[in-house]
C-alpha cells in the first residue's frame, strides 16, 4: 500500500524524488545521502535509477534497521545473522535478566515475532525478529498487569508511598563508591518506581 501511495506516475517503480516524498510524508529524517546510498544499494535490477515494489522492500528493511539493535543481535550470535535458541535464550538471561527462561518460552518467542518462515522451522531468529520482539510490548519493562488501577486514586498524592531511589548509580556511598548502570536494572527489579 505504501508503495503504491508513493508511485505518484504509476508505473510500478519508484524513482530516488518519490522516495524522497515518500519519506517526508513518512517523517523520515535521513540524510539525502544516505537515502541515496541505500536506494543505490537497493537498486539491482537492469533499471538502474528506479526500485521494483521487491527493491523496495529491501530498501524499506535497509532503512528500519536500527544499528544498536543489530549490535546487540551480534554480540550474542556465532552466525552473525541470526541467533539460535540457544543464544536467543542466553540473550534474555544475562542481557534482559528474566529468570526461568525455558526452550518452550523461547520457542514461543521464535514462532511470534520471527517473520521469516524457514528461521521459524530451524528454530531461529533473525534481524528482522529480534527487531520485532525488542519493540514489543513483551519486552516493555512495565508490567501489564499493572495498567488496571486497582486502589483508591481520589488521595492527595502526599498521601501515597512510591518506592523511589536517590543516586540510583552508585554501587555503595556517595564518596568512595562506583557508578555502575546496572543498578537501575536492580532497583527497578527491586520494586523501586522513581529513580534518579
Amino acid at each position: 500500500q505504501t508503495f503504491e501511495e508513493a508511485d505518484k506516475n504509476g508505473d510500478g517503480l519508484l524513482n530516488i524524488e518519490e522516495i524522497y516524498q515518500l519519506l517526508h510524508k513518512l517523517n523520515v529524517n535521513l540524510p539525502r545521502r544516505k537515502v541515496k546510498q541505500m536506494f543505490q544499494e537497493a537498486d539491482t535490477d537492469d533499471q538502474q535509477g528506479t526500485l521494483t515494489y521487491e527493491e523496495f522492500s529491501v530498501f524499506y528493511k535497509m532503512m528500519s534497521l536500527r544499528r544498536d539493535l543489530f549490535l546487540l543481535m551480534m554480540a550474542y550470535s556465532d552466525r552473525k545473522d541470526h541467533l539460535t535458541a540457544e543464544e536467543l535464550a542466553n540473550f534474555l538471561c544475562n542481557e534482559q535478566k528474566m529468570a526461568n527462561v525455558t526452550p518452550e518460552y523461547v520457542a514461543e518467542i521464535i514462532d511470534k515475532f520471527e517473520v521469516s518462515d524457514e528461521n521459524k522451522q530451524r528454530g531461529v531468529m533473525g534481524i528482522e525478529g529480534f527487531t520485532s520482539f525488542m519493540r514489543s510490548p513483551t519486552c516493555d519493562i512495565f508490567n501489564p498487569l499493572h495498567h488496571e488501577v486497582n486502589q483508591d486514586m481520589e488521595q492527595p498524592l502526599c498521601n501515597y508511598f512510591i518506592a523511589s531511589s536517590h543516586n540510583t548509580y552508585l554501587t555503595g556511598d556517595q564518596l568512595l563508591s562506583h557508578s555502575k548502570t546496572d543498578m537501575y536494572a536492580w532497583v527497578l527489579q527491586s520494586g523501586c518506581r522513581c529513580v534518579e
